[in-house]
């Protein structure tokens, strides 16, 4: 499974380097943690490919949101003697073929890295549980106060029911990745580019789609239940804050079983979030892991490499009739903006708004969709 890891690891690299501006006894040698390669990725019972995707940690004054670590060997491998070879589909973003791998429960992977500077990491061996169903994925329209927001926020709670379980140690981890379809507040009228075009179909850039992950941990240790399954379990609240439930909505729930050497990591890490990511509290670089750095002992590597049981369920929702919070795109007074670009042709092509006659600028994301979205329809979406 592919995760579209890139918020998840935005949340592992801030991790390693937040502060508090109320504790200053303390002054951690954060130069020591830069530098640091950087795991994202798992191997599951589902259909392939798989991703692993490698970065670098950086210094807290450069934090970058993804600093990808190019052009390393990557390989995974059972206890059988069975290895894949993944392939760099972008900077840092390794992935199997779709056909030459299938996680099986029962065996043990590994993970294995060689980067371009010749550095060897391997993972420990982590065996592949029997993932355990989901039942069913559902929503419920809600109205949550918050002191963070004058009128509170109206939107739809998502909860998951799965199956009874098996054994009485089951260790569960979600997550999510959302996909909405938006419009811009405006028509493209004209464009800049040399001299002024037409455009005949002002909605050409005006409806998008955006795929986010997100990026919160909803982890479960069944021993923590009485009854023997798990019900009505709430995962994400999606609110009227945003465009995200404005035409239609769309959830994908991945329900990883995993062991319970992984369950603890990522327990940890949750820790973490969920105090403020405060580095003088518990500093996530001491977090152990399952990564170890065969060339060069001192120097561990950060992240984890899981292999997991998976279950997976998409939902789609239609908008419900709450009032959208959302900031709406104005005109600037100074509306006839084509000269400001006339000698900027770096910025060409300027997308304009109004008619041909009469252009007026706005902001670009206000009339070009691709500036937090993808034209593209996904292939599982349903209209």
């Amino acid at each position: 499974m592919n995760w579209k890891s890139g918020r998840f690891t935005l949340v592992i690299l801030l991790l390693y380097f937040m502060f508090t501006s109320c504790i200053k006894s303390f002054v951690p040698d954060i130069e020591k943690y830069s530098e640091l390669l950087v795991v994202d990725g798992n191997i599951n019972d589902g259909p392939g490919p798989y991703t692993i995707k490698l970065s670098k940690s950086s210094r807290v004054q450069e934090l970058s949101l993804f600093n990808p670590y190019s052009n390393c060997s990557v390989q995974i491998e059972d206890d059988i003697g069975n290895t894949v070879t993944l392939t760099e589909k972008q900077k840092g973003v390794y992935q199997t073929d779709s056909s030459a791998i299938q996680g099986i429960p029962g065996r043990f992977y590994k993970l294995k890295i060689v980067t371009s500077d010749g550095e060897k990491y391997e993972s420990s061996p982590v065996l592949l549980l029997k993932g355990l169903k989901i039942k069913s994925l559902y929503s419920e329209m809600q109205h949550k106060t918050d002191p963070r927001y004058f009128y509170g926020r109206d939107g739809y709670q998502f909860f998951v029911d799965a199956e009874p379980f098996p054994t009485t140690d089951n260790y569960l981890l979600w997550r999510m990745e959302s996909t909405y379809k938006f419009k811009t507040d405006f028509q493209i009228a004209c464009y800049y580019d040399n001299g002024v075009h037409p455009v005949i179909d002002r909605d050409t850039l005006r409806t998008c789609y955006k795929i986010t992950d997100i990026p919160e941990l909803y982890l479960l240790n069944t021993n923590e239940l009485q009854q023997k399954e798990v019900q009505h379990l709430a995962l994400n609240f999606e609110d009227n804050y945003s465009k995200a439930l404005t035409i239609r909505y769309s959830l994908k729930v991945s329900q990883f079983t995993m062991n319970k050497e992984a369950f603890t990591y990522w327990s940890s890490i949750k820790k973490i979030v969920d105090a403020g990511g405060d580095l003088y509290t518990q500093q996530p670089f001491q977090v152990a892991n399952n990564l170890k750095n065969i060339t060069n002992p001192d120097k561990s590597p950060l992240g984890y490499f899981m292999a997991a049981g998976l279950s997976e369920k998409r939902i789609f929702i239609t908008p419900a009739p709450f009032v959208f919070q959302i900031g709406k795109c104005t005109i600037p007074e100074q509306r006839n903006a084509i000269n400001w670009f006339i000698k900027s042709p770096q910025l060409w092509p300027v997308f304009y708004t109004g008619s041909f006659a009469s252009p007026l600028y706005v902001d670009a994301e206000c009339l070009d969709c691709r500036e937090d979205g993808v034209l593209v329809k996904p292939a599982y979406w349903v209209d």
